[in-house]
């Protein structure tokens, strides 16, 4: 359930350390910090009764940053937002590479870039658009349209799951693919371009 996914991503940057958690249900019995959210600041019970200190995470809302794409449901999974300013020719300052989630038809790893403040939905373009407009015409044997990359070459079905970072110029993208040894594994993907 999603919050108990929040439960454990609220442990693992509060520092709490590993926990076995079984249910998102709390128990009369149960000495877990509760976990509050107000406006995407998490604290723990303990720190609004004056136990125990954590760090806090202030958040603030920026809203939708993009319309969702014509691609199979439930839509973008998995975002990742990268800085693209170091990698030479890029047609934008930033990327903003998602998946679909388990799909072996049309899915793939997906790209939208950014001009500007990646808060402002204006400032964004999916990868088809920045394609029709030549943005991407230096790039050799570039992809027709989203998705921009689905691996044909090891294991079977789906490719998703991206996360990517940049490292003196070069994308570094790993990614989950089903199929390999009868199990889903993470690989390894790198681009000069994005």
């Amino acid at each position: 359930p999603a919050s108990l996914g929040l439960w454990v991503r609220c442990y693992a940057m509060a520092g709490y350390g590993r926990r076995h958690v079984t249910s998102g249900i709390r128990g009369a019995d149960d000495t877990r910090p509760q976990v509050q959210i107000t406006d995407l600041c998490v604290h723990s019970q303990d720190d609004l009764s004056g136990g125990r200190t954590m760090t806090q995470f202030q958040l603030t809302r920026q809203g939708a940053i993009l319309d969702p794409p014509v691609m199979p449901a439930p839509g973008p999974y998995y975002t990742c937002l990268v800085d693209m300013r170091q990698v030479v020719g890029f047609p934008g300052d930033y990327a903003l590479y998602f998946s679909t989630d388990h799909e072996n038809g049309d899915g793939g790893i997906w790209l939208y870039v950014c001009d500007g403040s990646p808060t402002d939905p204006a400032a964004w373009q999916s990868y088809d658009e920045a394609a029709a407009a030549g943005r991407f015409d230096h790039v050799k044997d570039r992809p027709a349209g989203n998705p921009i990359f689905r691996d044909p070459h090891q294991g079977t079905g789906h490719t998703e799951t991206p996360h990517a970072n940049v490292i003196d110029g070069v994308v570094y993208m790993t990614y989950h693919k089903n199929g390999i040894e009868r199990t889903q594994r993470t690989l390894l993907a790198t681009s000069t371009d994005g």
